[in-house]
């Protein structure tokens, strides 16, 4: 994990944008790193939830997580539906901790495939909550 840690840090601070003053120390993200092997799980986290909220980031942390990804995440699952790994019409339920409840979306379980096609019905972010804000998995 360190290393890893190490290489991303390199990268981010190798300035290849130019956004970043040469001198500077600080990186204008947050991120939290999630890793799941055979060892077990870990989490390596950097940054503030914003330029004017200090809160350190860390694993409890809520990202809006936007459009960019679900291309990435729709591309992981089609490649894990190829090798037999999950199946399209799984239900999200099966794969969540027994504490998560997923509500129904028209009565139906939600599948992965409601989930690729973004036909889920689940709000973008918590009812009530506010963005830029670290909640416990309870609070979610």
């Amino acid at each position: 994990m360190n290393q890893l840690k190490q290489i991303v840090f390199k990268h981010l601070l190798s300035n290849t944008s130019g956004n970043i003053p040469s001198n500077s120390t600080v990186l204008p993200a947050s991120m939290v790193l999630g890793i799941v092997s055979p060892n077990g799980t870990s989490v390596a986290a950097y940054g503030n939830l914003s330029k004017s909220n200090h809160t350190k980031v860390d694993g409890n942390t809520l990202f809006d997580i936007a459009w960019l990804t679900k291309t990435f995440a729709t591309t992981i699952l089609m490649d894990m539906v190829n090798q037999w790994l999950v199946k399209l019409n799984d239900t999200v339920q099966q794969y969540l901790p027994p504490i998560v409840n997923v509500p129904p979306y028209h009565g139906q379980k939600i599948s992965l495939e409601n989930l690729a096609t973004h036909t889920f019905g689940l709000p973008d972010f918590p009812a009530g909550g506010i963005r830029n804000q670290s909640y416990t998995n309870q609070q979610v």
